[in-house]
């Protein structure tokens, strides 16, 4: 999805049955000499595995940047990493 802006292309994304939603709540990555890989994990238990080109890593790094930002903006709230509470709460 380009443009998270086309409020018309999302909704019938999320709206379609046939589109397999995944939840998870932990991750890893690696980097290979050619893509990079995200386990998702859910309580702990990886679950799915996401292969991607550089580019396509890069640029989906970029847009939840932007997103994160733009909620954090308007909110005034600013989101805490797992890094983060992992570091607080093991002091």
């Amino acid at each position: 999805m380009k443009n998270t802006k086309d409020t018309s292309s999302l909704a019938s994304v999320l709206n379609n049955q046939e589109i397999d939603e995944i939840y998870f709540n932990g991750f890893q990555v690696a980097i290979g000499n050619g893509d990079v890989l995200v386990v998702l994990s859910k309580n702990g238990s990886a679950k799915y595995k996401l292969n991607m080109s550089f580019t396509m890593a890069k640029t989906l790094s970029e847009k939840l940047g932007l997103l994160i930002a733009e909620f954090e903006r308007i909110t005034e709230n600013t989101i805490i990493t797992t890094d983060e509470i992992d570091r607080k709460t093991k002091s």
